[in-house]
Parts: C-alpha cells; structure tokens; sequence
C-alpha cells in the first residue's frame, strides 16, 4: 500500500528536482523564484489573511498549502513545515504508528511551534526552524491576534530565545 504524506504540489517540486540533477535544482530554484512577482506576493497574502493559523484543521492547511503555491509561493523550509502539519502528511504518520487521526481537529499552529521550541531550547536542540517558521506564521493575519507581548519580527520573544540559544 502506497501512503502519500507529501502534497501534491510538494511532489511537483521535488521531481523537478530530482529530474534535473543539479541543473534541475538550478532551474527549479530560479523558476519558484521567478513566481514571487509582486502581483503574486499579493495574491499569496490574499490566501494568508484568509486562515486563522491559531484555529485551523490539518484538512484546511493541505487547502492552505496549495492555494499558497498556486497563487506563486515558493515551497521552501517554511511551506515544508507548514505541509508538515497537513492531512496527507499527519494520516501517513498516524497509519504507520497505528493512531487514530482526526483531519477536522483544530489546532494553534503559533502555540504549538513556540512549545516545541520552548523544548528544543531546554534540551539544546537548533532553534533556527522554529524561529524561522515563527515569523512566516506571523504573516497570516490571524497571527497577529496572539503574538505575544512586545512580538513583532526582529524583536519578539521567538528572537530572544534564539539569541540566548546563540550566545551559549
């Protein structure tokens, strides 16, 4: 039995990849680039300002993620942690361990990343992803309801736990 746990539109990139060897990395990489024109920016924080990341279902973020790379969104370490928390990924996993999985639960994407990253900063673990995915989550209009207080990018609290996790 094959269990698909990428979205589609995740596929597509990688076969571009794979295809091309390097040349194809290349050429991937400058035509996902190419689609974050402005008109596209505007079509992707159309999509952004229409989900509630702090209340939101596996099942809408697969929705999410593909509005996103239709409208130009390039897929990068961000998008793949974002697919991350889809249905199609979050069913394979909880098939192969053998759990119940519920597509309609709804889940606060900005709580749960900051906890994991609470964990990874008391275990010595790198914080770049968290930080880094910290800030794409803010660019939802949703987000901005829970950041914490004094949070905005380039000097929130996601930062100063980056800073303390640098400066050991």
């Amino acid at each position: 039995m094959h269990i698909s746990m990428v979205p589609s539109s995740t596929m597509r990139y990688s076969r571009a990849l794979i295809a091309g060897g390097s040349a194809g990395a290349a050429d991937a990489s400058r035509s996902f680039q190419a689609e974050r024109s402005s008109a596209a920016s505007s079509r992707v924080s159309e999509v952004k300002a229409n989900y509630d990341v702090t209340n939101i279902s596996p099942r809408e973020i697969d929705k999410m993620f593909e509005k996103l790379v239709d409208t130009g969104h390039s897929i990068d370490e961000d998008m793949l942690m974002l697919s991350s928390r889809g249905e199609e990924f979050l069913s394979g996993i909880a098939t192969i361990a053998g759990h119940i999985f519920d597509p309609i639960a709804r889940n606060n994407l900005v709580e749960t990343n900051r906890s994991n990253m609470e964990f990874a900063r008391l275990h010595g673990g790198n914080l770049a992803g968290y930080v880094s995915f910290d800030h794409f989550l803010s660019t939802f209009g949703s987000s901005q309801d829970t950041l914490l207080p004094g949070h905005n990018p380039g000097n929130s609290y996601v930062d100063s736990l980056w800073a303390m996790s640098t400066q050991e």
